[in-house]
């Protein structure tokens, strides 16, 4: 688990440093823009690091198991139903981040040839953190499916 920690630390740097990035450049647009002289490429440049912070965010979220939901009535089951009920639900995201992965990875080949407007890189630097941020959330949900197996058989 050293390196799957280490990895996690790594994401935490990297979303704390490109959200300081988009505010520094959103504040400096607008000031600039106040001023008459409009920044043209920080709104495109905030919005690539918005979509990483968006991705690689949810994956910090679901590492620390932060996601919202809903535990009224798991509460109020049995234990071994809520462990099969976590179990379903961790199958059925990984389907669910699978397809994302699949199709991300779709989304971006088909926008390699587009632009940004008051940038000369490809939009597929911004679609390409749908699929990473969801492999990404694949692995950690796997991790934590195992770990739910783990429990079920008592090993835990």
């Amino acid at each position: 688990m050293l390196l799957y920690d280490q990895v996690h630390k790594i994401i935490l740097y990297i979303i704390m440093f490109c959200l300081t990035l988009v505010i520094f450049l959103i504040f400096s647009a607008a000031l600039f823009r106040w001023i008459g002289y409009p920044i043209q490429w920080a709104v495109d440049i905030s919005q690539i690091l918005f979509a990483w912070i968006i991705f690689l965010g949810a994956d910090l979220a679901l590492q620390e198991k932060k996601h919202i939901g809903i535990e009224f009535f798991e509460q109020h089951l049995p234990l071994k139903i809520r462990i099969y009920l976590q179990l379903l639900w961790g199958i059925l995201i990984a389907v669910f981040l699978g397809i994302c992965v699949y199709f991300g990875i779709q989304l971006c080949l088909s926008n390699y040839l587009r632009r940004f407007n008051s940038l000369p890189i490809s939009y597929s630097w911004m679609t390409l953190s749908v699929p990473i941020g969801s492999l990404l959330m694949f692995i950690t949900n796997i991790e934590q499916l195992y770990q739910t197996i783990l429990l079920l058989r008592g090993e835990k």
